[in-house]
């Protein structure tokens, strides 16, 4: 049987990728990597309730730490004791040797981000402590809320995530439902300016990080990111407590044992939260984790009635109601464009 020269070159490199092609075939898997609420619901949904949970009992044990302690000195105990905690698996043998050789090492450039990232981390933390020095907590409320159109227009313009019309509709009514839950009005918005610009640089840097993770360290482990800004980041908390406090504060907190068990139990939750949060942001957009994030508040609330502290208000109701409407919708949404990005970009039926 005569073979037609070049014929068979043609055969390997149907079967062979060119290195060409490698580029738009990887841009399309990222894509559908980022799509991840149409193939694993169940995973993400698990991720988002433990991040929504632990973030809400955290918020709870923390407040009422802080008030007997100080807020820079429970910051502090919580990430050195979380820093502990995350670092407790490297130490003892937990893990198979075959998987911990076949673990990538973090490249100089990851472990520079990973540096930036837990310095960044501290400002984000002092500015919120600074900010209710200064400034009220209904204040904290309305800034805290620009973190949806700040995640939105960040996302768009350093994330190539694209802004639909749908989202751009539902964020005021998303803004109003986060406030009625906290019975918060603009109306009752008095300027402090040295709190607010506190509580607006807490806002833009916690959305900043979140696009440095997604962009820098989105081939980082959840787990590797979390000990590494917990770890580095309570460094730097324990010397600008040193610096600004002494160890007055630290000592008083290490000689009580209900608020060591307080930080204990806050720090586990802590390292729980950003463990979820991380692979949150892996999993989705930073919009769309930001808008996840508007749980918390009812959260807290259902646990303040659980434990009869407040009642339910009926604009706390139905802002309950509108926020739960308007996230399903999102969240429809998201997988429709999941379902058809993946047909869009599904291998079709093998020619014979």
């Amino acid at each position: 049987m005569l073979v037609r020269p070049g014929a068979e070159r043609k055969q390997v490199s149907r079967r062979t990728p060119s290195r060409a092609g490698r580029g738009p075939l990887a841009a399309k898997k990222a894509l559908m990597r980022r799509v991840s609420l149409t193939r694993s619901p169940v995973t993400t949904g698990g991720l988002a309730a433990a991040t929504v949970l632990c973030l809400s009992a955290y918020y709870i044990l923390t407040g009422a730490a802080a008030r007997e302690l100080g807020p820079l000195t429970v910051a502090t105990l919580q990430r050195l004791l979380a820093g502990a905690l995350l670092m407790l698996p490297r130490l003892l043998p937990l893990e198979r040797p075959a998987k911990r050789s076949a673990r990538l090492p973090l490249t100089p450039a990851q472990q520079g981000w990973l540096l930036v990232l837990s310095i960044t981390n501290v400002p984000v933390i002092g500015c919120l402590v600074a900010g209710f020095a200064y400034s009220t907590p209904t204040n904290a409320a309305l800034i805290g809320r620009l973190d949806l159109p700040v995640a939105l227009l960040v996302g768009h313009w350093f994330l190539q995530e694209k802004a639909h019309r749908i989202d751009w509709l539902l964020l005021l009514p998303l803004i109003a439902a986060a406030l009625m839950v906290l019975e918060v009005s603009p109306r009752h918005w008095q300027p402090h300016w040295l709190g607010d610009l506190m509580f607006l640089g807490h806002t833009v840097l916690a959305v900043a990080n979140g696009v440095l993770i997604r962009r820098y360290l989105g081939c980082v482990s959840p787990w590797t990111i979390t000990r590494w800004n917990v770890g580095l980041s309570g460094l730097w908390l324990l010397i600008l407590t040193l610096a600004l406090d002494g160890h007055a504060g630290l000592l008083r907190a290490i000689s009580s044992t209900r608020a060591l068990a307080v930080i204990a139990v806050s720090s586990l939750l802590a390292s729980i939260e950003l463990t979820a949060y991380y692979a949150l942001l892996r999993r989705l957009g930073i919009w769309y984790v930001r808008c996840i994030l508007l749980l918390v508040p009812i959260a807290t609330l259902g646990a303040e009635i659980l434990r009869g502290k407040v009642d339910l208000h009926a604009t706390q109701g139905a802002g309950t109601a509108l926020l739960l409407v308007i996230l399903l919708l999102l969240a429809l949404q998201h997988a429709r464009r999941g379902c058809a990005i993946q047909k869009r970009h599904s291998p079709g039926p093998a020619r014979k």
